[in-house]
C-alpha cells in the first residue's frame, strides 16, 4: 500500500518539477536526462517514510492522508500557473479551489483513520 501511495507523491513531485522548471535549453535538456530519477526519488523518499516505523497499513495510511494533504496544498502555485497559462484574458480562473478540496479530502481521510476504532486481533 505503501509503495502505491509513494508512486502518486512521486508523481505529484515530479509534475510539479515539469511546470516550475524555465524553459532553457539547458535546463530542459538536463530534465529530459534525469526526469527518471526526478520521479523515482520522490516514489522512493515518500514510500520509505511511509513504511519508517509504522506498525500496520493504519499508520501508513494516515501518513499518506498527511502527506497527500502537504502535497495538494504545494500544489496550488502549479494550477495557478496552469491557469495563466490557458487564459487568454485577464482574469483566471480560481484554480486554487481544486487542490484544496483535495488536501480537505486528505485532512478528512486522516481524521477518519485517527478516529477509527482498532480491529481486535481474536
Amino acid at each position: 500500500m505503501a509503495i502505491v501511495l509513494g508512486f502518486f507523491s512521486g508523481l505529484m513531485i515530479y509534475i510539479m518539477a515539469a511546470v516550475h522548471l524555465p524553459a532553457e535549453p539547458s535546463i530542459l535538456n538536463w530534465f529530459r536526462d534525469y526526469n527518471t530519477l526526478i520521479f523515482i526519488g520522490p516514489w522512493t523518499l515518500s514510500t520509505l517514510s511511509l513504511l519508517f516505523r509504522s506498525k500496520d497499513a493504519r499508520d501508513a495510511l494516515k501518513r499518506g492522508f498527511l502527506l497527500g494533504a502537504v502535497l495538494w496544498l504545494l500544489m496550488i502555485p502549479v494550477y495557478q500557473k496552469v491557469a495563466q497559462s490557458i487564459s487568454t484574458d485577464s482574469t483566471t480562473p480560481p484554480m486554487f479551489l481544486i487542490p484544496l478540496f483535495l488536501a480537505i479530502v486528505c485532512l478528512g481521510g486522516f481524521v477518519l483513520m485517527h478516529r477509527a476504532p482498532l480491529a481486535s486481533k481474536s
